[in-house]
């Protein structure tokens, strides 16, 4: 009966630990640092999950010119005003279902390919959302406040959002609506005025018909 005795390939990683986990932190392929350090592929595995190294992603080679769905992804991002998609609306415009796990989870990762090859944009498909897809659409086209955009849509601040979305590298210009100081305090002053000759109508009548 054969003993069993220490296995030479994790003894080769575990005196170079920090070495081997920079390198596996690194985007280099498991083959060519199979071959560096003379182990296994199955040794680095095992070595990858018992320190639970997080590898980075790398695309395999000519992937986002060949595959279908990167080319379809590819033409739906260089369309303008793309970036301000919602990502259920973008997976419609390429075939794929948003509300099937599958099919995120697969566009999801053709997105990340074609994002790490910059290919199309960061911001592309960061839009979760329809309501704030619809509110940045009137937000371009329309002249009305803001405020009445976002009630529109169900949202509480738009103004808010627009500001952390403007921080996330998303380019948004200024609104249509331009707020005229003057005339809105014209207004409030009307308002006011109108209440005040309620007031005075309201009392002249309780007035006129107090015995």
């Amino acid at each position: 009966m054969k003993k069993r005795g220490r296995n030479p390939n994790r003894g080769k990683l575990t005196s170079r630990a920090s070495k081997v986990t920079a390198d596996l932190k690194k985007p280099i392929p498991l083959r060519k640092l199979v071959q560096k350090y003379g182990v296994s592929k199955q040794a680095l595995n095992q070595f990858i999950k018992a320190r639970k190294i997080k590898r980075p992603f790398i695309p395999k080679p000519n992937h986002v010119t060949t595959c279908r769905l990167c080319r379809q992804i590819t033409k739906a991002a260089s369309k303008p005003g793309a970036e301000f998609l919602a990502l259920p609306t973008v997976m419609k415009q390429v075939g794929c279902v948003f509300s099937k796990t599958k099919d995120r989870r697969e566009f999801r990762d053709h997105l990340r390919r074609l994002k790490h090859a910059k290919i199309v944009s960061p911001l592309f498909g960061r839009i979760i959302g329809k309501h704030y897809e619809g509110a940045f659409q009137d937000y371009f086209k329309l002249r009305i406040p803001v405020t009445h955009i976002g009630r529109k849509h169900g949202i509480a601040n738009l103004l808010s959002v627009i500001e952390r979305y403007k921080r996330k590298g998303f380019k948004l210009p200024p609104p249509l609506f331009k707020y005229d100081g003057d005339a809105r305090r014209a207004r409030l002053r009307e308002r006011r005025n109108a209440g005040k000759r309620a007031k005075v109508k309201l009392k002249s009548l309780a007035d006129r018909f107090r015995p």
